[in-house]
């Protein structure tokens, strides 16, 4: 058995594998330099009974060449703990390093808690900037923007002060007392990044943050070659992408009851466990695990997706095709006699084989082809692939959009489809007037979407000038906290509750900007995987939208294929509940993975 721990002053997350399994933990944080002997024994107290373990290799703060006395303090505890002689502990800089970069070249840098920053080349430190600690540097870090913000509001720059002491229930004094007498001042610090995150529309925390993040970078990124790839990892680096975002885009605008199960739907679960159970046994999923990390490159948020998507497809492919067999066998449809004669009328009887596309069609092909070209290279990043591509693009394409290509975001995709579709329409359609009717149309149809938007803007921009959102977000994490709920219980909640919001908010981007602003802040002050949430949202919402009947495409497919909203849910009951099951049961999965 094998060890690997990456640990910050925060958690440590520590991974345990025989070489064919690998299991997942979370302890407290261990620093080497601030914990005690006592302190670190509680912390690997936390861990299960692991067997015989061969070798432990623990990546952590204040381990390394630069501390010798707290590593080698480090090094006999975990020996005596994991009963083995084979350790090893580095700074958690050089495991961040190798993580990023493997026998590559760049610099790794730290956002957490803490901040640390180094270059490095074939797996190694080549140089690294003193961080210094949250007393003395840490720039970027949860501790320095917490104790900029607590700065900014007592000396009257950030005016939120009532707003600060309310959400988390302090006075002056007591944040004195625990930032100058009490231990974990890093920790305390930090834990007001979600109120930075809830008040980013404050101009004044804005210009804040934003000059914490050019500190890090002036004072250590700097001092590194400029050629070189800049690659982070920690919490905080979600708060410094929210910030780009915000200053470059603006912000964005980010229960069905289940009656029971039948027996048929009991004996398919039944026989599904028995052929996971087979195809485990047999090393099948050891091949398919094997190719999903490989085409992902490791990366769990991306292969949870991919497990999520393999599994609608599946599911999705199999029932279509055991129904396609029935009807074959002439066994009986979902359509009525009446309903099969109406299709009949609707499209039988045609010879489209024998059918040839017009002029202005195949044009109108073409032009939707170029459409999604273009798109596709406005989104690559050239800037940083191929300098030679991106001076090209910038010199000939900014006129599209106001962008050149490999700048764009969804404004730009937004203008560049509006102008094709303008296009489009002018060589497609013959009658010219016809034209702005159907672009009328089409805005019409957006309307209630663009209304469930602006309406969960409103709430979001009322949430953050009342501090309701903060108190929302503190009220329940403290509850969370004390609950002692985990993180796959409320991934599994928020699954439901998601599916129960998207029938009253259909719109992917209404039910974001609705639930967002409340639900991320929680899940990051609660630790758990921000990244989980965001696909619950999405999960949840297109789950509902493969049956609602406010969903345009399902209503609009059924009545093209001449098929009644009722027959649709009659044949596709089984497969939908199967479908919530399995996706409820991976996304809890990977919440309590990932978190």
């Amino acid at each position: 058995m094998k060890i690997i721990a990456d640990s910050g002053s925060t958690k440590c997350t520590w991974l345990v594998t025989d070489g064919v399994h690998t299991s997942e933990y979370r302890t407290r944080g261990i620093n080497a330099v601030q914990h005690s002997p006592e302190q670190i024994r509680e912390a690997l107290a936390e861990l299960p009974p692991c067997g015989p373990v061969e070798a432990v290799y623990f990546y952590g703060a204040g381990c390394g060449g630069t501390f010798p006395e707290a590593t080698e303090k480090m090094v006999r505890e975990l020996r005596a703990h994991f009963g083995t002689g084979r350790i090893e502990a580095e700074t958690d800089l050089l495991g961040a390093a190798r993580a990023l970069f493997g026998r590559g070249e760049g610099v790794a840098c730290i956002l957490g808690t803490g901040s640390n920053s180094c270059w490095c080349r074939g797996g190694e430190i080549v140089e690294n900037v003193p961080p210094l600690g949250y007393v003395l540097g840490d720039e970027g870090s949860g501790a320095a923007l917490g104790r900029n913000l607590v700065n900014g509001i007592f000396k009257g720059h950030i005016p939120l002060r009532e707003e600060f002491l309310a959400a988390h229930g302090l006075t002056y004094e007591e944040i004195i007392l625990r930032v100058y007498r009490e231990p974990y001042a890093n920790r305390f610090l930090a834990s007001f990044a979600p109120f930075v995150h809830a008040y980013l529309d404050c101009p004044e925390v804005r210009a804040m943050v934003a000059e914490t993040f050019a500190d890090f970078a002036q004072r250590n990124l700097s001092r590194y070659p400029v050629h070189l790839t800049v690659a982070c990892i920690g919490v905080i680096v979600a708060a410094l992408t929210l910030l780009v975002m915000a200053l470059s885009h603006g912000r964005a605008t980010v229960l069905e009851v289940i009656r029971g199960v039948d027996y048929k739907t009991l004996l398919f679960f039944i026989g599904l466990f028995v052929s996971v159970c087979g195809l485990e046994k047999t090393g099948v999923l050891d091949i398919i695990a094997r190719f999903i990390t490989n085409i992902s490159g490791g990366h769990v948020a991306t292969i949870v997706v991919i497990i999520l998507w393999l599994s609608a497809y599946l599911l999705s492919v199999l029932f279509v095709t055991a129904y396609a067999k029935k009807v074959r066998a002439n066994k009986g449809s979902i359509l009525t006699a009446a309903q099969l004669d109406e299709c009949q009328k609707a499209y039988g009887g045609k010879d489209v084989t024998t059918a040839k596309l017009t002029g202005r069609q195949k044009a109108v092909l073409w032009l939707f082809a170029l459409s999604f070209v273009v798109m596709i290279l406005g989104f690559i990043p050239w800037g940083s692939l191929s300098e030679t591509m991106y001076n090209a693009f910038s010199s000939s394409t900014t006129w599209l959009t106001g962008a050149c290509l490999g700048d764009w975001w969804f404004y730009d995709a937004a203008t560049w489809f509006l102008l094709m579709g303008i296009i489009i329409g002018i060589v497609g359609l013959e009658d010219k007037g016809q034209l702005m009717k159907l672009i009328a149309n089409g805005f019409s149809d957006m309307v209630s979407v663009n209304l469930v938007i602006a309406m969960a803007r409103a709430t979001s921009v009322i949430m953050a000038a009342t501090g309701l959102g903060t108190w929302l977000v503190e009220a329940s994490v403290t509850a969370l906290s004390q609950s002692g709920v985990s993180a796959g219980v409320f991934a599994l909640l928020d699954y439901i509750l998601h599916v129960g919001l998207s029938f009253l908010v259909p719109s992917s981007s209404g039910l974001a900007g609705l639930s967002a602003p409340i639900v991320s802040p929680i899940v990051a002050g609660m630790g758990w995987s921000v990244e989980t949430s965001i696909m619950i949202n999405v999960a949840a919402n297109g789950f509902v939208n493969l049956f609602t009947p406010t969903c345009g495409f399902i209503m609009g497919g059924l009545a093209l294929a001449r098929v009644p909203y009722e027959s649709w849910l009659k044949w596709a009951w089984k497969l939908l509940l199967t479908l919530f099951v399995v996706v409820g049961v991976v996304l809890t999965i990977a919440m309590a993975v990932l978190s």
